[in-house]
């Protein structure tokens, strides 16, 4: 049995603990209801904005006196998304470009008669036109993040590719111009190019003021001239009349080489977020 002296020193132990503890709470105002705190307002997601691209442009002088302009683009193979756009032979290329996050979209392969596209086009899985042996030339594919361009010949998809589209001819392969003979037939161009072992591509698009495109370089001289500015392999794709694109030369303004024929196919590309 506690004797009072005992039960008076634990009487008096619990009045300061509680008075301690009282102490650390935040004090109150008299007579005001306690409140909880007020929810967090959600974080707004960021918005993705589109990234310009905008080109280098060079005047290149021919051997016949006359002379073309070469636009380059350059972007990273992993991470860039890219799309096939079905333009139906008549869309402009502006249009699809400016609806969407895309920074640049230019004219794909070959289309048929009917204008269907000709030879492979596959984009994220899926295929949008077989593979065409017979049409030769190359399909450049992007697998994991890697740029490729192959024969057509003996080309096997790739697992993991996400991109591939196919035309003629290949223009530089392993670093040599894969082009014989200058067979003299000028035209607006449209091509490819894979740097730094397949982690980097490059569009180039050779326009004159031509009315029906028909004024840019020879097939041997344009691989020539991107053989010369470092490029590893090289396609060609449409060209002549069909030769066009889009891009982004800020955030809110689309530029556009319009196309002097049709396009079936684009290829639109998206850059990395931001």
């Amino acid at each position: 049995m506690l004797s009072k002296l005992g039960v008076c020193a634990a009487f008096a132990s619990c009045i300061a603990a509680c008075s301690c503890s009282r102490a650390q709470e935040a004090p109150s105002q008299p007579g005001e209801p306690s409140r909880p705190s007020a929810p967090r307002a959600p974080e707004r997601p960021r918005t993705r904005r589109p990234a310009p691209l905008p080109p280098t442009v060079e005047t290149i002088a021919m051997d016949d006196g006359g002379a073309y302009r070469l636009h380059r683009w350059s972007f990273p193979s992993a991470g860039t998304r890219f799309d096939l756009v079905d333009l139906g032979m008549t869309g402009p290329l502006d249009t699809p470009l400016r609806e969407s996050r895309g920074s640049l979209l230019f004219n794909a392969g070959f289309f048929t008669d009917d204008g269907r596209p000709d030879g492979l086009s596959l984009a994220h899985g899926r295929e949008e036109s077989p593979l065409r042996r017979e049409l030769s030339g190359g399909v450049l594919s992007i697998t994991r993040g890697i740029a490729h361009l192959h024969e057509s010949e003996t080309f096997a998809l790739p697992s993991g590719t996400d991109f591939a589209v196919q035309c003629r001819p290949r223009l530089v392969v392993d670093g040599r111009v894969n082009i014989r003979t200058d067979d003299g037939r000028r035209a607006d161009r449209t091509a490819l190019c894979v740097r730094d072992r397949g982690a980097a591509l490059e569009l180039y698009v050779a326009r004159t003021d031509h009315p029906t495109g028909m004024g840019g370089p020879t097939l041997f001289t344009l691989a020539t001239e991107l053989l010369r500015r470092g490029c590893e392999q090289a396609l060609n794709l449409d060209g002549g009349p069909s030769t066009g694109v889009a891009w982004r030369q800020s955030e809110t303004e689309v530029r556009l080489l319009r196309p002097r024929g049709p396009v079936r196919q684009g290829i639109r590309v998206t850059l990395p977020n931001r």
